[in-house]
């Protein structure tokens, strides 16, 4: 129920964010463009996504990693804003020095920890708001909302001691993410334009059957539901089409 909730909720910010978005017509330019944009930079885990605390079920152990993005859009600027379909992925690393410690303090054992990425890619759709600041830049609010698809890492851990180990194996999840942020571009000549963004993504993907393996032949199943929220702060380069 509570998942539900989260859901509709978003669901209904988002459709707000667009009314709003679409519907508010100041600062209009004075042309119309299609335009494809490319840009990377890097992804910052936030809240439970980068909580290192075992004792929280939704704790993700992630660190910074990267994010990149491909967007093909369509400027109404004698309205002042505009649509955008946007292709994009992050991947962020798990902190295995962390989780590690968080093992060594919390069992008697001495433990060594190895762990591979987070990785999200998600296809979303959504609108922008239009700010002219001058002749030849813009900054623009967006809110997107889309399919993500998401996937854990493989983690292993070893206890010297004993000794023991047990692997848990990457699973993969879709579910609904959700997108915000603010847009800047330059417009360098007619073709090319010089673009940042500075985004927060979120997405709470439901990963059933995580299966791990220990060192004594047991073999466990389980379920979990894993928020992935982070900022992405990209650069990058827009051609224009028209």
């Amino acid at each position: 129920m509570r998942k539900s909730f989260n859901v509709n909720l978003r669901v209904w910010a988002f459709a707000f964010l667009v009314h709003f978005l679409a519907f508010n017509n100041a600062n209009a330019q004075s042309n119309r463009s299609v335009y494809l944009d490319y840009s990377y930079g890097i992804s910052s885990p936030l809240g439970d996504f980068a909580s290192r605390n075992l004792n929280n079920d939704e704790a993700g152990f992630a660190k910074g990693g990267l994010s990149s993005s491909f967007t093909i859009g369509y400027d109404f600027n004698d309205k002042g804003f505009g649509l955008l379909f946007k292709s994009q992925s992050h991947v962020n690393i798990f902190n295995s020095n962390g989780y590690q410690r968080e093992l060594n303090k919390s069992t008697t054992g001495i433990w060594s920890v190895y762990g591979d990425n987070y990785v999200t890619s998600s296809y979303m759709l959504g609108a922008k708001k239009i700010i002219n600041l001058t002749s030849k830049s813009t900054f623009d609010f967006r809110a997107l909302l889309g399919l993500a698809f998401c996937k854990t890492p493989q983690i292993e851990s070893f206890e010297s001691t004993l000794p023991y180990w047990f692997v848990e194996l990457p699973t993969y999840a879709s579910t609904l993410g959700y997108q915000f942020g603010l847009g800047y571009q330059y417009q360098a000549n007619k073709r090319i334009s010089i673009i940042a963004s500075f985004e927060y993504f979120g997405a709470s993907p439901e990963f059933g059957d995580i299966t791990s393996y220990a060192s004594s032949g047991s073999i466990f199943l389980n379920t979990r539901t894993q928020p992935m929220n982070v900022v992405n702060t990209k650069i990058g380069v827009g051609v224009n089409l028209n």
